[in-house]
């Protein structure tokens, strides 16, 4: 197959990742280790497209055996915002900023927990509103009106995988112990029981 069918989009994705500032990126693993160590629980939140990688990076984190959830910002609005808690960390995805649902959201939680954005916009309503944030550059969608989240979206997702894999190895997560117990299917399951 032609590479030059994804190249574009894998330049595009790395260069958004390459500016991403690793001491920030840090800071982040930092905080999930604390909100995690103290008791407390890691939300991701999004709406759109992001809301699926928050639900793919909790379900991973999960199955390490940690309190990380998915929280729909929709839900949030409508009474599912009382898991937030204080020791918490509130992680929210937002391209632009400038979210409705998700600035609703964050005046709703304001005190309950530590806020962390995630965004492609430097100046936002949303970065007002949080603790801290990482603001990704990125050069283009990759779709036909540079309006779908695709890239963004990727770029998203490889940024939680990272931070969900520094966060296994700060803690110390052993493979049987933290991980294998939680898969019972499946060929993960049967290598379990070996």
């Amino acid at each position: 197959m032609n590479q030059s069918y994804f190249q574009k989009d894998i330049d595009i994705i790395a260069a958004a990742l390459a500016s991403v500032d690793t001491q920030v990126f840090e800071q982040l693993v930092a905080q999930v280790c604390t909100a995690l160590g103290s008791g407390g629980k890691v939300i991701l939140t999004g709406v759109g497209k992001n809301f699926p990688v928050c639900q793919k990076v909790a379900d991973s984190m999960q199955s390490i055996g940690l309190q990380v959830f998915a929280l729909n910002a929709f839900d949030a609005l409508h009474g599912s915002i009382g898991i937030i808690g204080e020791k918490d960390l509130l992680i929210v995805l937002s391209k632009s900023g400038e979210t409705k649902e998700l600035i609703t959201l964050l005046c709703a939680a304001k005190g309950k927990a530590k806020t962390f954005l995630i965004t492609f916009s430097r100046e936002s309503t949303l970065v007002g509103m949080t603790d801290s944030q990482i603001a990704m550059d990125l050069a283009a969608e990759g779709d036909l009106w540079n309006i779908i989240p695709n890239n963004s979206t990727a770029a998203c997702l490889i940024l939680l995988q990272a931070m969900a894999t520094q966060v296994q190895k700060h803690l110390g997560l052993d493979l049987h112990k933290d991980f294998l117990e939680h898969h019972p299917g499946g060929n993960i399951g049967a290598e379990a029981a070996l």
